[in-house]
């Protein structure tokens, strides 16, 4: 038999951008929380530019799209 792997749910959090602002700072500690649990995979969507945040986010293992 193959091996079955749980897909985990898929909880998106859209951000305006990927820069250092507040709300997108607090919005990259709610998705690292969100992972650390192992119940969900948080997925982070940028609206704007890419930015400072970037990096941190993937370090952090979260999956990110940018529509710029």
């Amino acid at each position: 038999m193959g091996s079955t792997t749980k897909q985990l749910p898929t909880i998106i959090i859209v951000i305006p951008s990927f820069t250092a602002g507040g709300s997108e700072r607090q919005a990259l500690y709610y998705a690292k929380a969100i992972k650390s649990q192992g119940r969900f995979k948080p997925v982070m969507i940028g609206l704007g530019r890419d930015g400072e945040l970037s990096p941190q986010i993937e370090q952090a293992g979260i999956s990110k799209f940018l529509f710029p």
